[in-house]
């Protein structure tokens, strides 16, 4: 009797996110049989750009960087332009009504950060150096693979014990509210410290950078490489006979050999089985910011064009958290135009999420001139606003531990994966290797099988 043909085992990813596709990518380049469903009409999820009147506005993710090495082989997989952003920019942060330059590019910027006292400066310095002599594997982008001292403490006691409350209020607490949306207290003190750990072992690597036509040019392309199923919402994922059953809201089902579920945690707790216990552990304790990001239209004129990422701590505002100018970004902004991405905080972005968009940017202009004294708001025009109730994941110290525990033994059990930046991958770069180790375990499993 002839042997038969081994079935080419069927994999589905629930979401098309960043790490959905990066998932997804990963197994049909490897041959394997993938179908990716996504509820909306576009691929991306927070790597989304609107293209209006000659603007890219990233609502979203709104930035690269040059180490972000997966995101730049999809971009050269897919011909897509990676450019870095252009020469000069100025970083700076609000104290007592007035904007101060922020750099650590050398112990000279640092001891020349005028919004901290001397004295924490020093300290800075000192533990700033200290930190690029230490020996410790470090990942930002992969918070399971920090030591365990450094993930076991929240950012502000961390700060405070070691710098001084000044750096915890203007410095640790104004990063995580523009990158993250959130307070410090919120964080793992092992974030920050892979971020400046970085900075200060390979700081020209985190140059930042984009594509020309905005940050949702990578995944669109993905896509237009794999079987994504738009408009195509999941209702129910549950395990049945050594496979996995996917119920639609149409009613249809279908089976598969391999689930990775990425979608956000909180999409997840609604739509995966109770018997995935171990799963929901991680799903439904999950905790997101939110936001609000408004762009706004300006002449390049009204604003410095070198002034690119501005940090707003919440001790001198608590509804903006900062902002960032567009400009900086090439292909960005039509000619003389500038465009302002305010983001908001997250106490904020609660309030305000099911206004309407002229409501927002009318009640958020009021705060303009304690922000950002050179902006006129009378010449300030509403571009567009995007509104994200999961804008960024909580990686607490125990979501931290918790995670570790979950991918060292619960991952793929029942056949499903979990896949998203909540797995400990922070931003986008983050995000998409979730994805790619999702993709890895999954073929490991199938192998042994």
């Amino acid at each position: 009797m002839p042997k038969s043909t081994p079935k080419t085992p069927k994999i589905a990813v629930v979401g098309g996110g960043i790490a959905g596709l990066a998932a997804a990518y990963e197994l049909t380049e490897q041959g394997y049989q993938v179908v990716v469903f996504e509820q909306e009409s576009f691929a991306g999820g927070r790597m989304r750009t609107v293209k209006r009147d000659g603007f890219n506005f990233d609502g979203g993710a709104s930035f690269l960087a040059a180490n972000y090495y997966n995101l730049k082989r999809y971009a050269q997989d897919l011909g897509v332009e990676w450019v870095a952003t252009r020469p000069g920019s100025i970083h700076r942060v609000l104290r007592d009504g007035k904007m101060h330059e922020l750099s650590i590019a050398s112990p000279l910027s640092i001891l020349r950060m005028s919004f901290l006292p001397f004295s924490a400066r020093l300290k800075l310095l000192g533990w700033l150096l200290a930190l690029k002599l230490k020996r410790f594997k470090i990942n930002l982008f992969d918070l399971s693979e920090l030591p365990d001292s450094l993930f076991g403490i929240d950012l502000v006691t961390y700060m405070d014990e070691k710098i001084h409350p000044d750096a915890t209020t203007y410095l640790a607490d104004a990063f995580t509210s523009i990158m993250q949306f959130h307070r410090a207290k919120d964080i793992t003190a092992g974030a920050l410290v892979a971020y400046f750990k970085m900075m200060m072992t390979k700081g020209e690597e985190f140059a930042l950078s984009y594509t020309p036509r905005g940050m949702g040019e990578i995944p669109t392309r993905m896509a237009e490489k794999l079987d994504v199923r738009y408009k195509t919402r999941v209702k129910l994922i549950r395990p049945a006979r050594g496979r996995v059953e996917v119920q639609f809201d149409s009613g249809k089902k279908q089976f598969f050999d391999k689930v990775i579920l990425a979608t956000t945690a909180a999409v997840g707790v609604k739509i995966v089985d109770p018997v995935y216990k171990d799963h929901l552990k991680i799903l439904s304790n999950t905790e997101y910011s939110s936001t609000v990001t408004i762009g706004i239209e300006v002449d390049q004129k009204e604003i410095p064009a070198q002034y690119h990422l501005n940090y707003v701590p919440y001790k001198e505002n608590q509804r903006i958290g900062g902002y960032g100018n567009e400009y900086r970004k090439p292909g960005a902004t039509p000619p003389g135009k500038s465009l302002i991405s305010l983001y908001l905080h997250e106490e904020t972005a609660v309030e305000v999420l099911d206004w309407p968009d002229i409501k927002i940017f009318e009640k958020l202009k009021l705060e303009l001139p304690f922000i950002f004294p050179e902006l006129d708001p009378k010449k300030a025009k509403l571009h567009s606003i995007q509104k994200w109730w999961e804008a960024m994941p909580k990686f607490t110290p125990e979501h931290i531990i918790r995670v570790k525990w979950f991918q060292r033994t619960h991952q793929g059990d029942k056949n499903l994966y979990l896949a998203g930046d909540y797995m400990n991958g922070p931003w986008t770069e983050g995000a998409s290797r979730t994805g790619v180790k999702a993709a890895q375990q999954v073929i490991e499993d199938l192998s042994r099988n």
